[in-house]
This record gives structure tokens, C-alpha cells and sequence, in this order.
């Protein structure tokens, strides 16, 4: 996940129960987070009383260039937003080949 620590619109707890849900199919995943905001405290939380914070870094702020060679070693980036309009992590994966799963029930929002 690349973006900003949100609840209300970026639903980032939702990251942590995608690799809870992963576990308990038996699939190996493990998550790193890129970003920083309001309700970092509150991820940090859930993240620590997860049966899976083993496979889930909180990288926090990283400069664009940092961003762009980490997800050169992503598989996927999530996107578990509410709404969203075009993000940049978008370019930079579809350049690196990169898979983008995002939130089915997202609207679009306009600009």
C-alpha cells in the first residue's frame, strides 16, 4: 500500500484483514505500507494486535524515488479505498508490471 493513513477514505485497516483473510487460506503474503497520516496511530494498533503483524511493515513516509524502487520488488499494490480518483501508484505499477487490486465498492470521485 502506497498512500495516505487514513480510515474514513483510504479504509487502511482494511490492509490488515486482507492479510489475516490471506493466512487463513494458507497463502503467504506479507504486507508493506508507504505513507503516512491521521489515523497512523490507529493502524499501528490494529497492526500489533494482529495474528499476522509479523508479515506487515509500516514503512511510513518515503521519498518518491524510495517509493518508486520499492515497488520494483512488490507482487501487488492495494487500493482499499472508499472513493478515488486517478493515484499516482497506478503509473508507477502498471510501469514495473505491477498487479493493482483495489476496492471493488470504490466510486469515482470527480474532480
Amino acid at each position: 500500500y502506497v498512500g495516505r493513513l487514513s480510515q474514513e477514505d483510504k479504509r487502511i485497516l482494511d490492509l490488515v484483514g486482507i492479510v489475516e483473510a490471506a493466512h487463513k487460506r494458507g497463502v503467504d503474503l506479507a504486507l508493506s505500507i508507504f505513507g503516512t497520516g491521521p489515523d497512523e496511530k490507529l493502524l499501528r494498533r490494529r497492526v500489533a494486535e494482529s495474528p499476522s503483524r509479523a508479515s506487515i511493515v509500516i514503512r511510513g513516509p518515503v521519498s518518491h524515488a524510495t517509493c518508486l524502487r520499492e515497488l520494483e520488488d512488490q507482487d501487488v499494490v492495494l487500493l482499499t479505498s472508499a472513493f478515488e480518483g486517478l493515484p499516482l501508484v497506478f503509473s508507477a505499477a502498471n510501469k514495473n508490471a505491477i498487479t493493482v487490486a483495489t476496492n471493488p465498492n470504490a466510486r469515482r470521485k470527480s474532480s
